[in-house]
This record gives structure tokens, C-alpha cells and sequence, in this order.
């Protein structure tokens, strides 16, 4: 789970890569999406700058139990609670 805001969706492997740079909603099917091959300008941008989140403390692991995410679940709520008020403001 990452905290934050998506900007670009995207699948990579060793060397290439699938980007969507418009990830909400059906604005996303209507995009365009790249291909980007290794080595490069933008597969080492995207690289450094959009799949290295997810070894930041942004990036948050999903427990292996379900019953942990299910006694999370209120918590979770709250937050959101707080998230749309402060949106609403």
C-alpha cells in the first residue's frame, strides 16, 4: 500500500516498461500508454522516481493475515472520516 497520491500507473520488468500517466478513472482507458525500453533517459527516470517508492517509508507492507486487516478496519475508517473532512474544508 503506498500513502500518497498516484501519478502513473505502471508495470516493469529487467528492461521494459508499461506506463499510464493518467491513473484515475476512465480518463486512464482513454490515455495513451508508453513503452519504454532499457537503457534510457525516462526507464531510468521512472526507475528512480516512481518504482523506488515502494522501498520508502511511504510504502507500507499489507499484513499476511486478513484477520489483522479486519481489526484494522475501524482505524482505517477513521482516517478516511478525517481525510474527507479536511478535503470538504
Amino acid at each position: 500500500l503506498y500513502i500518497g497520491t498516484p501519478t502513473c500507473f505502471g508495470i516493469k520488468t529487467a528492461n521494459t516498461m508499461l506506463l499510464n500517466t493518467y491513473p484515475y478513472m476512465k480518463e486512464a482507458y482513454a490515455s495513451p500508454c508508453l513503452i519504454i525500453k532499457k537503457p534510457g533517459y525516462l526507464f531510468e527516470h521512472f526507475l528512480s522516481s516512481h518504482f523506488k517508492a515502494w522501498d520508502s517509508s511511504m510504502a507500507i507492507n499489507i499484513p499476511k493475515s486478513i484477520t489483522e486487516l479486519e481489526n484494522n478496519l475501524e482505524h482505517y475508517a477513521n482516517q478516511i472520516k478525517k481525510f474527507m473532512i479536511f478535503e470538504n474544508q
